[in-house]
This record gives C-alpha cells, structure tokens and sequence, in this order.
C-alpha cells in the first residue's frame, strides 16, 4: 500500500512538473511577445488560431493560441487583447481566414474590422517530446513582421491527446521498431478556373468570386510565360462590373495582392502564383462580375485584360 501510495505520489509530481514547465514557457513567450509590442508602439492585438506548417487549424493549435492571449492578457501592461470568443465571431462574421492562413489582405480587414493594429500568428511542429512553436506579430497595416519568437511546449498526456485532433498526426511505429509516417490523405485536385485571358506573356485565371458582406473576393493565379523572371503589378485602376451595371468602389477600398507582396511582385517563369482582387460597391443582388485588370509591367508598359461574366457565389 505504502508502494502505491509513493508510486502515485511520483506520477503526479511529474504530471506538475510538465505543467508547471508548459506555464513557464508560456510565460516566457508572451515576456518576448510583450517585449516586441512595446518596441513596436503597437496597443491593441489579436491572437488568431495557430496552424500546423501547412496551414490547418488544429485543436491544439487553438488551445495554445487561448493560453497565450490570457497570459498577455494578464501581463501585458499598456496592451488591450481583443477577446477570442468575439474575434471567432467577427472571422466567421465577415468570412476571413477560413484555411488558418493570414495573407495580407486578410490582415488588414481583420485589423480595420476587428480594431487592432496588430496580429499574433503561429504555426506548431512536433518533435520528440516537445512541440515546437513559431509565432510571428504582424503589423496590421503593411502584414509585415514586427516581432517573433520561438518556444517549445512539453508533450503532456492533454498536449498529446490534443494533437490527435485535427490535421497533425504522430509518427505510426512498425512490429520492427521503426517509426513509419501516417500515409497522407489524398490531395484533391485544384479547383478549375472559371475565367482565364492572355496579357502579352502574363496569364491569368480565376477560380473563385465570393460575397463577403459588401466586398466581392476573387481569388485565382497568375503566370509569367515569358522564359526569364517578370515584374508585374496589378494597377490601382483595376475595377469590377457586375451584370446589372454597377461599377465597384474604385480606390475606396479596394485593393489587390499578388502572393503576399501586395499588388506589386515579381514573377519567375512558369510558376504559378495565387492572387486576389478586392472591390466594394457592387449590387448584393448581382449574380456575375467582370473584372477589367489594369497591369503593368516594365517591359511591356500599361494595358488592360478583362475577364467577362464570373460567377459569384454566396458562402
């Protein structure tokens, strides 16, 4: 009896010990985060789902992302936090990063919508007997890094069972001993672009025009078929038509991205690169839109490439 007892004992001064160590690398993380806010003279964050490296949203990820905006929500003197229940409400709301990812555009919207002027990302690795976490502030206004720092969480039983939820997995081991990778689920194909023209060796297509609230979305890639690397910008003139008439807010509002450089990057042959365009002013009711794109490259010079008649879809 008196064995059991000590035995227990033992069990659950381990259990504290990886928790009391979980907490003291939380609390160093938001040390750094804090630390990195105030040099940046940022006031007020969001701390959004962490993801794994590509992109999913995890329950693990979720539960980290929590311990973090209460730990700087408790220390972080000077900072106001923006509460994560209302933040999931304004995400789902105004239909922003469904996929995990924070691109650039998506950025600005949740900090012009959501009141901050800074973001708190992540993505988390594991890794023996730890996960590893890289979490990144971005600066709302431009989406670029004004802070970073790195930390590793211990892997207790509730962080393991944690990451049997979501899109990580563990390592399967085999009757030899050998650690095998969980086959991977089949990759579906990419959705069919729906819209798709030729600027001299600049090809375009869109895949997706989506409603969210009183912007129209469209998402597609972008290829440079010429065989040396390109600059190429899409034009602060770029606009939409929809089918009855209406002609979207032009510079009030809208903007476009190419992969996350903003409306301006440089593209290497033959590879394609994601991009969207965002316009305001449109009719709720409108079942289609043309966007006239107005590129520019230094070779080329100024000209224009309309895509005619895409479907909107409502999420």
């Amino acid at each position: 009896m008196k064995r059991l007892l000590l035995t227990v004992l033992a069990i659950c001064s381990l259990a504290a010990g990886f928790a009391n160590a979980q907490d003291r690398e939380i609390r160093g993380i938001t040390d750094k985060l804090t630390e990195s806010l105030t040099q940046s003279g940022k006031k007020t964050v969001a701390v959004v789902d962490f993801t794994d490296l590509q992109g999913n949203v995890t329950e693990l990820g979720r539960f980290l992302a929590e311990e973090i905006s209460a730990s700087l929500a408790e220390s972080a003197k000077g900072i106001e936090v923006v509460d994560r229940t209302n933040l999931k409400v304004i995400i789902q709301e105004n239909k922003l990063a469904a996929t995990g990812i924070i691109d650039p555009a998506t950025a600005r919207k949740l900090g012009q919508i959501a009141g901050v002027d800074s973001l708190i990302t992540g993505t988390l690795t594991p890794f023996g007997d730890t996960v590893h976490l890289s979490i990144k502030i971005l600066d709302t206004a431009t989406a670029r890094i004004v802070g970073a720092t790195r930390g590793d969480i211990p892997k207790t039983k509730a962080i393991e069972e944690l990451l049997g939820h979501g899109a990580l997995s563990t390592p399967q081991v085999n009757n030899g001993g050998t650690p095998t990778q969980a086959p991977a689920p089949p990759v579906p194909p990419p959705p069919p672009s729906v819209a798709s023209g030729q600027y001299s060796n600049i090809r375009i297509s869109i895949r997706l025009c989506q409603r969210a609230g009183e912007w129209i979305n469209c998402f597609g890639t972008i290829v440079n078929q010429a065989s040396g690397s390109q600059e190429v910008m899409f034009h602060s003139d770029t606009y939409m038509i929809d089918n009855l008439g209406n002609q979207s807010s032009n510079g009030n509002g809208s903007g476009s991205v190419i992969g996350s450089s903003g409306p301006h990057t440089t593209l290497e042959p033959d590879i394609p690169m994601k991009f969207m365009v965002a316009e305001k002013g449109l009719s709720d009711q409108a079942a289609t839109v043309s966007i006239i794109f107005r590129i520019y490259t230094p070779s080329i010079g100024y000209g224009t490439l309309t895509l005619r008649s895409i479907p909107i879809q409502n999420k």
